[in-house]
Parts: C-alpha cells; structure tokens; sequence
C-alpha cells in the first residue's frame, strides 16, 4: 500500500506541475473544457507549421525588417543596404530585427525561419492568456464563448499569415493579451515587464501601455509606482541604442509613412466626403471581424460572400453590448471596451493608410469585446438554463466561416508565392543583382523582394529605408508627393514599375523622361497559371516592367 502511494504521488507531479504553467483561471476549468482550450492551442501551432511548409510565404515587409539583420551579421550593421551611408533605422517594430537578429548572428539567413517559429509557439501562449482573460471573475464568460475566442486566434486567416510569413504579428498579439492579464492581477513587476513588451513589440502600443496605466491608476495607483520604472528601465536599452545609432529612436518608416495625408483632411472638404470616408473607416476597423483574405497585398483584400455583413452583424453586437456593460458598470471594462475604443479612433482617424497587417491585433482585440459583448447579452436576455445552449450556437456559427475559408486561402497562398512572388519580384531582384555595377540605384515603389534580394540602394516610395526620399517628399507639397515625383527627381539607374504604372506613367507629359531616358531591359511575368488563383484580378504585381537607363 505504501509503494503505491509513492507511485500514485510520483505520477501526479508532472500533472501538477504542468498545471502550474497554465493561468490560475484555466486551473479551476473542468477537465473537459481544459482539454478543449488546449486542443485548440494545439491545432493552431499545428496549423501554422503546415502553413510554413505548405505555402512557404514570405510577406514582403518581413524581408524589410530581416535584411537589418542579415547586414549586420554580414559585418554591414544593423541597417538596410545603403553602401558608405550612415545606419538607417528602416523597420517599424523593435522585436521584428530583435528576433531574427538572435539566429541571424550564428547564421546569416536563419533569422525569417526563426521569427516563424517563434509565432509559432507563441500561438499556445497567446490561446491560454485570451482564454484566462475571459475567465476571470470579473468578467465570467460562458466557457463556450471562451472557445469561440480561442478559435478565432488559432483559425482566422490573418492570424495565421503574418506571423508565420515572417512578420511580427503574433508577437504583437501574445504581447496584448499578456498585458492585460497581468494588469488584471495587478502584479508590479511582471506589468512593468509587459508595458516594456509591448512597445518593443510595436511602437504603437504606447497607445495600450497608456490604457493600461490608466486602468491601473483608477483601480490601485500604488501597482504603477512600481510597473513604470521597471517599464522604463526595461524600453531604455532600446531607446538609447537607436538614439546614438541611428540618431533617434523614431524609426525612418514612421517618419515616411506620417508623410501621407489623413482622409479627413483631404481637399475639397465637405459633408459627404467626410462621411463617406468616416463609414469607410469604420467597415475597414470591423472587417477583421468577418471571414476575409488579404494575400494579395496592401490594400487589397477580399470579403467572403457575406459581402461583410458578418463584420457588421458583429459590430452592432459590440455596441449593444458595450451598452449594457457601461449601464452596469464595473471599473475592470475598462481595460479591454478602453483598449478598444482607443484603437478604433487611432485607426479610423489618425493612420493615413490602413495596411492589412496592421489588423490582426485589433481584430484579436476586438474579437474579445465582442465576447464580453455577447456574454451581456446573453445574461441580459436568455434565461441561465438556456444560456449555455445559445452560447455554443453562436460560437460554432461564428467560427466556421472561418475555418471553411482555410482551405481556401492556404491555397491561394501557395499559389500566390509560387505563381506570382516567385517569378516576378524574387526574380527580379536576382536579376537585378546578377547585372548591377558598383553605384547603382533602383526605384520602386515596393522594397521588400527587390532589396533584398538584390542587395541594391533603393528609391523606394515613400522612403522607408531612404532618408534621401524621405526628405525630398517632405520638401514637396502634399499633392506632389508620389512615386512619379521620386522618378522624375532622383533619375536612378534602374526602375522596377508594375504594369498599370508603367502605363500611367509612360502616357503623361511630365513622364517623357522614361522614354527618351530608359529602355524596357526585361518584363517579369506571373506563371499563367496565377490567373486560376483565388480572386487573381486584384493583386497587382502580376507583372513588372525593369527599367534600364541607357548610357
């Protein structure tokens, strides 16, 4: 009998200390719904690795950011490739280089495989912290609520893209939902730790870390007397390093993408402009909320056949919800309805261009409010006995567009890559550095594939990893600032246009340069089997035509 004590006890251990690494609140969970949580934690790593081997994607942008680190493993410091020019802070995010320099040192060209494994993994974490967050006393989501959160991080689309082609998102989203559950339980150091992370993570998130204070402040002041020196002392080594290297810790992609002009502001001013951009605005801030595709690139993005309306459907639970949470309010709403109505105006009104990679973090956001929106909902409305039954409806309702878009979009994604991204701007930029001469310059109006794979100084528009641009443009009237402008005044040796820019261009006056100066040296076409791609008509890097300046 005493041995098998002993063994009994030696078999919990490992359970129980397993269970220590979950957040108090999944602790107290039945085993059953614990065991779903972490099934779906589980799928989303599992689909984010077959993701990565299935498409093998690379965002454009994500090449920006690893290109930094590649340079400085390579002995070139941590700046874009800018031969004899002072280092330029040409990426957005600190953790976007700060991750990929970690494998960059030991190896050049480690760093954008291990930024995805990195979102990989984080997705587990992410899943728990969202799922403790909707569990806590002060909120008590229905369990079956709770899944529907967590499904959505582990099987939304977006979500699954950004980070595992190279991005820094899921990093963004483990660090949003790690802050807020520790500024629920209100411990010093470790939300110190979290505000400092999430800066780190993208700059942006002063915008939390200030929500984040703010809620603190109202419900124990004394916990920031600690949280925001350790917050402090944690951001300082960053800020002090871009600070004496790069001359100032605002990074160059800022100060270039400031240099667009907001909607609101646009001339002539009147009502229905204004109102027309402020309902377009607020479609684009809800559209995470819905099953929707943005593979295609900036700006283009694709609604499934609910034409939205899933989106919407969700919003206007949002603000009905919100309601009753406000007419019976509790003091710990105010983190997460605060987080999102600080994003939602910070999105709406005051970021020029709205980029799809952007929203995935909101999305995660708002896709929490709408949970706490329709857990007072349901308390409000149905009765307890039946609470549990409509709440189970909702989620698998809401949540299989979702995964019946995936097969879908995963591949679109392979195709996109391989069809498209493979022989146009991949190929491009090896053409561009099998042929280049010492001196050589490139314009472009996207940068990621054409620098990086050509290791040439680029005219990119606006300036996201050229001061010089940067400074021209800022020089310029708004309504001149353009990439016919960067052309037409920094004449560079070799110009990459798309297809409808080649031909806007070549058919204006003030263009004439292009003919008279540079010949067409090769035109980089999509494989033809892109056309059969999903909703192929909207991406528009399909085909580039490499300029060449005669001599």
């Amino acid at each position: 009998m005493q041995d098998a004590a002993v063994s009994t006890t030696a078999g919990a251990t490992p359970v129980a200390l397993w269970r220590r690494l979950l957040p108090s609140e999944l602790n107290q969970l039945a085993p059953g719904p614990l065991a779903v949580i972490l099934a779906i934690a589980l799928a989303g790593f599992l689909l984010r690795l077959f993701f990565w081997w299935y498409t093998g994607r690379v965002w454009e942008d994500a090449l920006i950011t690893v290109l930094h680190s590649e340079n400085f493993a390579n002995g070139l410091g941590l700046t874009h490739y800018h031969p004899g020019a002072p280092p330029l802070h040409g990426f957005t995010s600190p953790a976007s280089v700060l991750i990929p320099l970690a494998a960059d040192i030991f190896h050049a060209g480690w760093g954008l495989s291990f930024i995805k494994i990195v979102s990989a993994i984080l997705v587990v974490p992410t899943v728990l912290l969202a799922a403790a967050i909707t569990r806590h006393p002060r909120f008590g989501v229905n369990i079956w609520l709770t899944c529907m959160l967590c499904a959505y991080l582990a099987f939304e689309h977006q979500q699954i893209l950004y980070g595992m082609a190279g991005m820094e998102t899921q990093v963004v989203c483990f660090a949003l939902f790690y802050a807020m559950y520790q500024a629920l339980h209100l411990r010093p150091v470790r939300l110190g730790l979290a505000m400092a992370l999430c800066v780190y993570a993208r700059p942006d998130f002063a915008i939390l870390v200030a929500v984040l204070a703010l809620y603190v402040l109202v419900v124990d002041w004394r916990v920031l007397k600690t949280a925001l020196p350790v917050a402090a002392v944690a951001f300082a080594p960053w800020v002090i390093f871009t600070t004496l290297y790069y001359g100032s810790p605002v990074p160059n992609t800022i100060v270039a993408k400031g240099l667009y002009q907001l909607w609101w502001k646009a001339s002539p001013p009147s009502l229905s402009r204004l109102l027309g951009g402020l309902a377009q605005r607020i479609d684009l801030a809800l559209l995470p909320l819905g099953p929707w595709f943005a593979g295609h690139g900036i700006g283009y993005y694709v609604r499934l056949a609910d034409h939205g309306w899933i989106a919407r459907l969700c919003g206007l639970l949002i603000v009905l919800g919100a309601s009753l949470i406000l007419a019976q309010f509790h003091r710990s709403y105010l983190l997460p309805l605060g987080a999102f109505a600080a994003y939602a105006l910070y999105y709406i009104f005051l970021v020029p261009q709205v980029a799809a990679w952007y929203l995935p973090p909101f999305g995660a956001l708002s896709c929490l409010v709408l949970v706490l929106s329709l857990s007072a909902l349901l308390h409000r409305f149905i009765s307890p006995r039946n609470a549990s039954l409509v709440a189970g409806l909702l989620a698998l309702a809401y949540i299989a567009p979702f995964v019946a878009l995936l097969p879908t979009s995963f591949r679109a994604e392979h195709d996109i890559q391989l069809y498209i991204e493979t022989p146009v701007r991949e190929a491009m930029g090896k053409y561009l550095f099998e042929h280049k001469k010492p001196g050589d310059r490139v314009s472009c109006e996207p940068l990621g594939y054409i620098a990086y794979y050509s290791r040439m100084p680029v005219y990119d528009f606006p300036g996201l990893a050229n001061r010089d641009v940067t400074q021209f443009l800022k020089n310029s009237p708004p309504r001149e600032r353009s990439l016919r402008a960067v052309l037409e005044h920094f004449r560079p040796e070799w110009i990459a246009l798309r297809e409808r820019e080649y031909e806007n261009f070549t058919g204006r006056r003030q263009m004439r340069f292009l003919e008279s100066e540079y010949q067409i040296e090769k035109i980089f076409r999509a494989d033809p089997r892109a056309d059969h791609i999903f909703r192929a008509r909207i991406n528009i890097d399909r085909v580039f035509y490499l300029l060449h300046r005669r001599s």
